[in-house]
């Protein structure tokens, strides 16, 4: 009986290792068939990439007309998807790559400690959202960011974070035009901000109005 019963678990313990051999077999199929439809599309999006001609005041008036009649983030959403759905593939692309250009010109350590000290916090996704939110307020305004920080506190409300939406615009009318689920942006971000990073306690220093504001 005691023979029996070893075979009986050697039998399994045999059944189970082939199981795990089969399994571990096919998990590394699959990550193989994973990397080569990942290198194929790497390899079709920088064949389709498409390079920004357009003017960048082209773009900037793209955006005033969104803002037009505009009461909040969401109807600005809306009126910009509106004007991009009258541009060509070939446009909503360049419009796509001036505004993540834009992102990562605003992608700046000073700017953050802006609206973190405004905002009491703003997380490295929030920060995103808000030079979507910045490049929607317009050229005067994101170019005066850009050069003072500061002067955010003129015109965000600290009470206010929605500022997610306008940064997949392009991408969504893209997809309604093309069917496609990529857009061949000519354009990447940026990792890491620009500049020194700062220290939580170094902030009511470095934006002596804001704090006053804000204290």
């Amino acid at each position: 009986m005691l023979i029996i019963f070893y075979c009986v678990l050697l039998f399994f313990a045999i059944r189970l290792l082939i199981l795990w051999i089969k399994k571990l077999r096919e998990e590394r199929i699959e990550k193989r068939i994973e990397k080569r439809i990942e290198k194929r599309i790497e390899k079709r999006i920088e064949k389709e990439k498409i390079r920004t001609k357009t003017n960048l005041n082209d773009f900037w008036s793209i955006i005033e007309n969104s803002r037009i009649n505009s009461k909040d983030i969401n109807e600005q959403i809306e009126n910009l998807k509106s004007n991009l759905r009258e541009l060509s593939e070939t446009q909503i692309v360049e419009f796509d790559n001036r505004f993540i250009a834009l992102k990562n010109k605003s992608y700046r350590w000073d700017l953050w400690g802006a609206i973190y000290l405004l905002r009491g916090g703003c997380s490295d996704d929030s920060f995103e959202y808000f030079r979507e939110w910045l490049i929607g307020q317009g050229k005067d305004k994101f170019e005066t960011a850009i050069k003072n920080p500061e002067s955010i506190k003129a015109f965000v409300n600290p009470k206010d974070e929605n500022c997610e939406g306008l940064g997949y615009c392009a991408q969504e009318v893209y997809r309604e035009k093309t069917k496609k689920k990529y857009i061949p942006s000519d354009t990447q971000l940026k990792q890491n901000p620009t500049g020194e990073e700062w220290e939580e306690e170094n902030l009511p220093k470095m934006f002596p109005s804001i704090w006053d504001l804000v204290k």
